[in-house]
């Protein structure tokens, strides 16, 4: 279990380094760009799939971290730009929040 845990501080770690830089390389007027960081870490995840040094794994985590934060935080700015605008910032949260939610419970059923 504590291999888990020290693969999950990767994949952690990444997450929070894609968020600090994201918002210098994806302004929210260029949103179309963060579909990039997704198509990054399909990638990357098709590349973990095959690889089987520990070293390679963990940098590989990193990365795909690194691209997923990339990913949601330009799309959960959008969503609360947007959301603002119409509803409000925190009702657009809460109506993502459940679906996500509802998207969880769907999949363990």
């Amino acid at each position: 279990t504590t291999d888990i845990a020290v693969l999950s501080v990767y994949i952690a770690v990444g997450i929070a380094l894609g968020a600090v830089v994201v918002p210098r390389l994806i302004p929210i007027e260029r949103l179309r760009r963060a579909r990039m960081a997704a198509y990054w870490m399909g990638l990357f995840i098709i590349l973990l799939s095959v690889t089987e040094s520990p070293w390679a794994v963990k940098a590989l985590l990193l990365v795909v971290g690194m691209a997923g934060g990339m990913f949601v935080v330009p799309i959960n700015a959008a969503l609360q730009e947007i959301g603002h605008r119409t509803i409000g910032s925190g009702g657009a949260v809460a109506i993502q929040n459940f679906f996500e939610n509802l998207a969880m419970l769907g999949g363990t059923a």
